[in-house]
């Protein structure tokens, strides 16, 4: 499959996600003031990779300072620069469902992403190995940070399996 055909399904995928999340959060019944919601973009970098991520969040329960949301984050990776050695698998994209645990201004991340990769130069010895073919497998996905919220704007930070050492900012709805 080429690569622009299996972007164009992950956005499909992201969309059909976000959606039936949305769905989920027109039909409960909200306090006014709450905001269960949110959706924000990442910048992450390890200077030779680079990745941009959307995700939307939904709040499952919240305790004082103790909050429990579910994430689905679309990842796709701009740049994978560096002098691999052979046996590197270098990721493209990743489409990632998590729990996120927030205790006041920390952030505590795990879940599991399927992640799709391709080969660096010289991980087959054979002739005939497309470098340009993408495979699918599935990762841990986890991070740990800050965030922090005021009214509808959040900014978070931190470090993370596939979202690097990140900035993200978005909003709370």
């Amino acid at each position: 499959m080429k690569k622009n055909t299996i972007v164009r399904i992950n956005h499909l995928v992201l969309l059909i996600l976000f959606f039936f999340f949305s769905l989920l959060s027109v039909s409960a019944q909200e306090d006014p003031g709450s905001k269960k919601n949110s959706v924000y973009g990442n910048f992450g970098t390890i200077i030779f990779s680079n990745q941009m991520s959307l995700s939307y969040e939904r709040l499952l329960a919240e305790k004082k300072s103790l909050r429990t949301k579910a994430k689905v984050q679309f990842g796709h990776y701009l740049s994978n620069n560096a002098d691999y050695d052979t046996n590197a698998r270098l990721t493209e994209n990743y489409v990632s469902l998590s729990a996120v645990q927030l205790i006041s201004i920390l952030e505590f991340n795990a879940g599991i992403s399927w992640v799709q990769y391709s080969l660096a130069p010289g991980f087959d010895p054979d002739p005939d190995t497309n470098y340009d073919e993408l495979f699918n497998r599935l990762a841990f996905y986890g991070n740990i940070g800050l965030r922090y919220t005021k009214d509808h704007f959040m900014i978070r930070a931190g470090l993370g399996n596939l979202e690097l050492l990140y900035l993200g900012i978005g909003v709370n709805f």
